[in-house]
């Protein structure tokens, strides 16, 4: 919580900042896993099948982030990927939390909308692919080169 507002690459490269400093990823995984556990309802175990995948699917994303020796390039990959990565982060635990939530409302309150709120969002690709290759930022920066000329003239 060292930063609770600001823009959102701002947001991003804090949590990128987080994750790079160690154990947070463990955590959060963690904590996902736990409240899948919760899960008990079969209509929702493959939506909560698919919040475990894409948490592997982060997992493999995000080891090795910041390690020593990483190149600038590799540093600026990273910066380039941190707002697709949080937005991941944030997709996969929204799941995980909808289909707590789910599972709770089915048990406790015989409701069918909250399932059906947590399966449509579980259905989505939870973790999709980040553009932070070279080439991006490299078209990226064209981009907004030409758009400051455009600014001077």
């Amino acid at each position: 919580l060292s930063i609770w507002e600001g823009t959102t690459n701002v947001l991003s490269l804090d949590v990128l900042r987080a994750i790079q400093g160690g154990g947070a990823m463990d955590a959060l995984c963690t904590d996902i896993e736990a409240r899948l556990a919760s899960v008990s309802h079969d209509r929702l175990s493959d939506a909560a099948n698919r919040v475990r995948s894409a948490t592997r699917r982060l997992l493999q994303r995000t080891a090795g982030l910041g390690e020593r020796g990483s190149s600038t390039t590799d540093r600026a990959d990273e910066e380039a990927g941190a707002r697709a990565l949080a937005y991941s982060i944030a997709r996969i635990y929204a799941g995980a939390l909808l289909l707590e939530h789910a599972s709770w409302s089915l048990d406790n309150e015989g409701d069918h909308r909250a399932a059906l709120a947590a399966l449509r969002w579980c259905s989505r690709d939870l973790t999709p692919p980040a553009r932070e290759d070279a080439r991006h930022r490299a078209a990226s920066s064209a981009l907004a080169l030409d758009y400051a000329l455009m600014l001077e003239r």
